[in-house]
């Protein structure tokens, strides 16, 4: 069993064949220079990608994974409070709370909420679970996905 973390920005980022192939296989020759193509060397934009390549790499393995009997699955956080959070509602504070009012829970997540869910999917409850994101991430990227 695999719980490999993404984001909920992997959402923001739509299908497109052109970079999906090198998110796909970030390892072959030309791959960081096809993805920078559409990121321009925003950090920020990249990080989506680069979530969007954890989902990619999980969907590639599934097969592979299940003809082993194991499961490979992807959970994609939303604003959980850590310092990472912290800091981006430091730096960010109109964003942040824009995305909170946007939450359909309107409240942050907290790291328990994540790890329940990770819980959740290591044990034999989630055994029929693989191949798939799990958002964890209040409700609040259906709302906010066309501000990316």
């Amino acid at each position: 069993m695999a719980v490999l973390l993404s984001s909920m920005m992997a959402h923001a980022v739509p299908p497109n064949e052109a970079y999906d192939e090198a998110l796909k296989n970030p390892q072959a020759e030309n791959s960081f220079e096809t993805e920078n193509q559409f990121v321009n060397g925003d950090s920020d934009i990249m990080y989506n990608f680069a979530k969007r390549g954890v989902h990619l790499l999980s969907h590639k393995n599934a097969d592979k994974w299940g003809e082993k009997a194991a499961r490979i699955v992807t959970v994609s956080p939303g604003v959980i409070e850590t310092p990472m959070a912290m800091k981006a509602a430091e730096e960010h504070p109109e964003r942040m709370a824009k995305i909170k009012q946007a939450t359909p829970l309107k409240r942050n997540g907290q790291p328990e909420d994540v790890a329940d869910v990770v819980n959740f999917l290591v044990s034999d409850a989630a055994r029929f679970i693989t191949g798939t994101d799990i958002l964890v991430d209040g409700g609040v990227i259906q709302n906010i996905k066309n501000m990316y």
